[in-house]
């Protein structure tokens, strides 16, 4: 016999012998037993469907995680890279400057956690600053 033969031949087999229990069964016995067949047979294809849908969902679920991981990755990547060459640009204009991140440090007076720049003091009177213009 070959399978296909054998899952029919199987499946007959369990209805007789369903139908034979259900004729040896009493009417009320037989009502409830008619029952529990029912829902049974209402809630198995459900079962399956379900199973399906849910398997279905969850690899797209995943198909869709992996595009966006991908698409998080090549957007980091490109935001780290932008980043670093802002970075390198600005050490490259600020190395020109005296007081900036990449020349001299700036000269500081220090009272505790705060710190004031001398460039920011104001000048006393009768004394200029450099680079300050007296005429405007």
């Amino acid at each position: 016999m070959q399978v296909g033969e054998m899952i029919v031949a199987g499946g007959v087999i369990a209805l007789c012998a369903v139908l034979l229990l259900r004729l040896a069964l009493g009417e009320r016995r037989r009502e409830r037993f008619d029952g529990a067949l029912r829902r049974a047979w209402q809630r198995y294809p459900l079962r399956v469907w379900h199973a399906w849908q849910r398997s279905r969902e969850r690899r797209r679920r995943d198909r869709l995680d992996a595009v966006r991981r991908e698409a998080d990755q090549r957007l980091r990547q490109s935001a780290e890279d932008e980043a670093r060459q802002l970075i390198a640009r600005a050490r490259e204009r600020a190395g020109a400057r005296p007081g900036s991140a990449g020349g001299t440090p700036p000269e500081v007076e220090r009272e505790g956690n705060v710190l004031r720049p001398k460039a920011f003091r104001k000048a006393e009177p009768g004394t200029t600053q450099p680079g300050s213009d007296t005429l405007h």
